[in-house]
């Protein structure tokens, strides 16, 4: 049996999941569950303008979605764009998103985490936290897979900072 170096296995599976994603959404292209794939799909292969098109569209439809806003900061950060990021963020916490110590380490928000305004929707967080009598955190808000690590959406266990593919 012949093995594949792990990058170019990752590589393959990557392309081969956005080519499958894009032909299903040619059929339902307003799916909701696979937009969230493609979107974590593209940004797992480095593709974060479209990842940002994908986490646009998904906020529309979903718009009370609190981790689809949260991917949208995620998305709009890998792109460059703090201020849009920042406003997604609130935008997220106000909605439920909760797990204000995985925004501390979540890679995709390092661009914006030096930014006053990353500490004040910090603030925000421990704020509602203490409100809702939930000072460890939440569920990370409506919406939520139930999956972790890569890819978008909730925590991933453990680890100094990690990557979630915003």
């Amino acid at each position: 049996m012949i093995s594949l170096p792990q990058a170019k296995a990752k590589a393959l599976r990557d392309n081969f999941l956005v080519g499958l994603l894009e032909a299903a959404l040619r059929t339902e292209p307003d799916r909701v569950e696979w937009l969230m794939m493609l979107g974590e799909a593209y940004t797992a292969r480095g593709d974060y303008a479209r990842g940002l098109e994908v986490d646009l569209k998904l906020s529309r439809l979903t718009p009370r979605d609190a981790v689809v806003w949260y991917n949208l900061a995620c998305s709009y950060s890998l792109t460059g764009g703090t201020t849009e990021s920042l406003t997604a963020l609130e935008r997220a916490v106000r909605l439920g998103y909760r797990d204000g110590d995985f925004m501390e380490r979540d890679r995709d928000l390092r661009a914006v985490r030096q930014d006053p305004r990353f500490a004040a929707v910090r603030d925000l967080v421990l704020r509602l936290q203490e409100e809702e009598g939930d000072p460890e955190g939440g569920d990370g808000g409506e919406g939520a897979d139930g999956e972790e690590g890569e890819g978008e959406g909730g925590p991933a266990p453990g680890g100094e900072e990690e990557n979630e593919g915003g």
